[in-house]
């Protein structure tokens, strides 16, 4: 009997099937050269088409349809399994017809017993017994008790059992089943992704489990892509859920955003970081900095700026000193600035020092007497961003193998956000229904609207099924704080090394691409701006300097002789 159901099968229609075991069914099926085999499903399969399933009719074997492998009984998907997980003679292999003291004459001195999840062997020294052992997976000799070792796994018991005959049906089918239990354990996991708003997903695992007590809640359907069941996002059904495997024995994983739980960010409270900034300068200067730092935290500065001012005006109060600091005029202030332009700093680092300087004055100690505009500013360098071309960018997403990872780099350049943007999505921040994602917080406090490419949903899709969110888009080890801007990094540069790119490229180069990429196809400038969350279109416009579309109607003045490549 041929129990046939719909299978997909690397995103194709395929048409599966499994079969109750008989020697001259198998023979058949083995010998199509039409028919495979899927590990991962468990069963066989055909093409999805007439004349091909017309060819299965054709061999002989009665056949029962079904609308979903769920509805198939378990244990022929296991046994099926069973039959091709090894070479041709293993055909037998499933408890039901494997060799056994009955039928063929065993090994009297081999002795094989089956403790704490792995296989061991006694026997006299014979070269086919020894090549035959050390041949299975895990195996090895335990000098101690002089025994071989093996895996406990279902491929080795059948293995073992076909070589040496030593079971009895009996023993052979209690072994199977305590191997099956410990190697696919009942874990039952629920969850919810974006896709589906008023659904929850829930994916059994594991040898024997219940599928029948969720194929008989109401509006339950099955999701054959990712093997989950979803149901309806109601209390009482996830309550139900809980209660109905618990009793049994089984292992429930709530994935599911829960108000008890403490989810927060990586980080610290204000008084915290204040005094994490006072212990690391002397302690003269502590009065000074709880001062600076205590209007900055007023005023809502993020700690990002006050990390980078602080330094900068300890620096000056070393200068000057603590006692001329408050009384300083512009003449001092511009001497200072002319000491450490002799030192070789970048321009950028001396705007920060006169902003830090200013920041003093004006919003501290607020110095109405000092004349802020006599404070003389170096000339600004302009450097253009590193820009990597779409091939480029291929080539590094293309070289990331994990889901997480991938899905990270997408939203980088798929979105153009910042890194801390990134790690501060939460899973309700990804608009399904609207292909829109929600960036809360972003610079300057702001929030803003970003698109959800249809690409990424399909990334996000895998994603979800994968991982689990629960309340930050991409978690932590804890799951319940993000995940680590050093983390993000290091995938990045992973991934450009592998992509053999020499450019210096970090997340924020994949913002740039964004940006860059846009213009390039003809996105207008302030659309632009609003993607990237820019206060001044300023900021935006030096795009326009790395972009391919204003120069692709010039021609260089070199194209216009009249040269030969292969002139010396």
């Amino acid at each position: 009997m041929l129990h046939v159901f719909p299978l997909h099968y690397h995103d194709q229609p395929k048409i599966g099937f499994v079969f109750s075991f008989r020697n001259d069914i198998a023979e058949l099926i083995i010998s199509a050269d039409f028919i495979q085999f899927t590990k991962s499903h468990g069963c066989y399969f055909i093409d999805y088409d007439v004349t091909t399933y017309g060819r299965l009719k054709q061999l002989g074997i009665p056949i029962t349809v079904y609308k979903d492998k769920v509805h198939v009984p378990s244990e022929l998907l296991v046994h099926n399994n069973i039959l091709v997980s090894s070479t041709a003679p293993d055909i037998t292999a499933t408890p039901d017809r494997i060799p056994s003291r009955n039928e063929q004459t065993c090994h009297h001195s081999v002795n094989i017993t089956y403790n704490q999840q792995k296989l061991w062997i006694w026997m006299p020294y014979r070269e086919t017994d020894i090549s035959m052992v050390r041949a299975l997976s895990g195996a090895y000799w335990n000098k101690h008790q002089k025994l071989w070792c093996v895996r406990g796994s279902i491929e080795n018991l059948v293995k073992l059992q076909l070589h040496f005959v030593f079971w009895d049906e009996t023993t052979y089918a209690r072994i199977y089943e305590l191997i099956l239990i410990h190697c696919e354990p009942k874990i039952v996991e629920i969850y919810h992704s974006p896709e589906y708003k008023e659904m929850i997903c829930v994916k059994l695992k594991g040898h024997g489990i219940d599928v029948h007590f969720i194929r008989d809640i109401a509006n339950a359907r099955f999701e054959p892509e990712f093997k989950r069941w979803l149901l309806p996002f109601k209390n009482d059904v996830i309550s139900a859920i809980q209660s109905h495997y618990a009793t049994s024995g089984t292992k429930v994983i709530n994935r599911l955003w829960q108000k008890q739980l403490q989810y927060h960010k990586k980080d610290f409270s204000n008084q915290e970081k204040q005094s994490y900034l006072l212990a690391k300068h002397p302690g003269e200067y502590h009065d000074l900095l709880r001062q600076y730092t205590d209007a900055m935290i007023r005023r809502n500065n993020s700690w990002s700026t006050i990390y980078t001012y602080v330094p900068e005006i300890i620096k000056f109060a070393q200068y000057l000193g603590l006692q001329s600091l408050p009384i300083a005029d512009e003449h001092s202030i511009n001497q200072y600035l002319s000491h450490i332009s002799g030192k070789k700093m970048a321009p950028s680092t001396i705007h920060t020092a006169i902003n830090a300087i200013k920041y003093y004055y004006q919003k501290v100690i607020f110095r109405q007497d000092l004349k802020i505009e006599y404070i003389s500013r170096p000339k600004k360098g302009f450097h253009l961003p590193t820009i990597l071309s779409t091939i480029e960018v291929n080539h590094i997403l293309q070289n990331v193998s994990n889901v997480k990872h991938i899905a990270m780099l997408f939203i980088l350049y798929g979105c153009g956000v910042r890194l801390n943007e990134l790690l501060s999505l939460k899973v309700d921040d990804v608009w399904w229904d609207r292909n829109q994602v929600v960036i809360r917080n972003g610079k300057g406090n702001k929030d803003r609207v970003v698109m959800l490419s249809q690409t990424l949903k399909q990334l996000l899709r895998k994603y979800f099924d994968a991982h689990m969110p629960q309340q930050w888009l991409f978690e932590g080890q804890d799951r319940k704080t993000q995940y680590s801007e050093r983390s993000v990094q290091k995938v990045v540069s992973q991934a450009v090394k592998k992509a053999g790119i020499t450019k210096r490229v970090g997340p924020h180069t994949l913002r740039h691409c964004f940006a860059t990429h846009l213009l390039d196809s003809g996105v207008q400038l302030p659309y632009i701006q609003n993607l990237l969350g820019h206060k001044d279109v300023k900021t935006t416009m030096i795009y326009t300097h790395v972009t391919t579309q204003s120069l692709t109607n010039v021609i260089s003045p070199l194209d216009g002789l009249k040269l030969s490549v292969s002139q010396p």
